[in-house]
């Protein structure tokens, strides 16, 4: 459920940066940046591979060579990229390079952990509720972002436009039913109800 949870809150938030990655790069560090736009719309899928975390699971049962392991594929997987990358795609090859250590490393901590607790992976991820979470995040980015394709973006229109996508994509949750949703809008709620004056002197 913790992956759900984690999916629900970075699948928008990847789809975001990576739609507006345009217009925050240029307007809050100018248009000598903009070579940095791929480079912060390749990074949401950093942010999607950080929706799963297995290390959790190897240390409960204390068997945590497979995370150093895992680190060192990594390193491997990151080194042997570069190498073919760099000289192609210049910087953009190295942050794709990064892309694919992380998923190496997901990869191989998500085997290792299904191979510790003789599982298998439809058992070890809730792959039902993650599909239906990025189902959510792309249609509703294909809903508020298709309607609003081609229109001269500012901050303002950054701000707008990503709360617009929020909405849709939480009553998206909603619809599909998504069970962790209804639990992280009742505890933002919650939070909120608690953050507002009282009223009471």
């Amino acid at each position: 459920r913790a992956t759900v949870v984690n999916c629900a809150l970075m699948f928008p938030a990847a789809v975001i940066l990576a739609w507006y990655a345009e217009p925050l790069v240029i307007k809050v560090f100018g248009a000598n940046y903009r070579p940095a736009i791929p480079i912060l719309q390749i990074y949401g899928f950093v942010m999607v591979r950080a929706c799963f975390d297995f290390s959790p699971l190897l240390r409960a049962i204390n068997r945590t060579r497979p995370i150093v392991t895992g680190n060192l594929a990594a390193v491997i997987a990151a080194g042997l990229s570069l190498v073919f990358l760099l000289p192609v795609a210049g910087v953009v090859g190295a942050i794709i390079s990064v892309v694919i250590s992380n998923f190496v490393e997901a990869v191989y901590l998500g085997w290792s952990a299904c191979r510790l607790y003789e599982v298998s992976v439809a058992q070890i991820v809730p792959w039902g509720a993650v599909t239906k979470v990025a189902f959510c995040a792309l249609a509703a980015a294909a809903l508020v972002f298709g309607a609003s394709r081609g229109l001269h973006v500012g901050l303002i229109g950054v701000v707008i436009g990503s709360a617009a996508y929020l909405a849709v994509f939480v009553a998206l949750l909603l619809a599909t039913r998504v069970q962790e949703a209804a639990a992280i809008i009742r505890r933002v709620l919650s939070s909120i109800s608690i953050a507002l004056p009282s009223g009471r002197s």
